[in-house]
């Protein structure tokens, strides 16, 4: 829901790829509709979200903004 109001912040080119996450990917996928829906060509969702990125290993950095960090969108 909070994603519609905020396309905006995506910028104005629909082309420009975006990855999106979240703990397992289910409301990841939803988004990427959301955003093909409106246009969004190149909107990917990261398979296994947070869960299957870490048990991987790969790097995380820390959010420096308090505001963003605990941010469930």
């Amino acid at each position: 829901e909070e994603l519609a109001g905020r396309l905006a912040e995506l910028g104005e080119d629909p082309a420009v790829p975006i990855a999106i996450v979240c703990r397992t990917d289910r409301r990841s996928a939803k988004a990427a509709a959301l955003l093909a829906q409106q246009g969004f060509v190149d909107a990917r969702v990261v398979r296994g979200g947070m869960t299957a990125w870490l048990a991987q290993g790969w790097p995380v950095e820390d959010c420096k903004d308090p505001a963003v960090a605990g941010q469930r969108q």
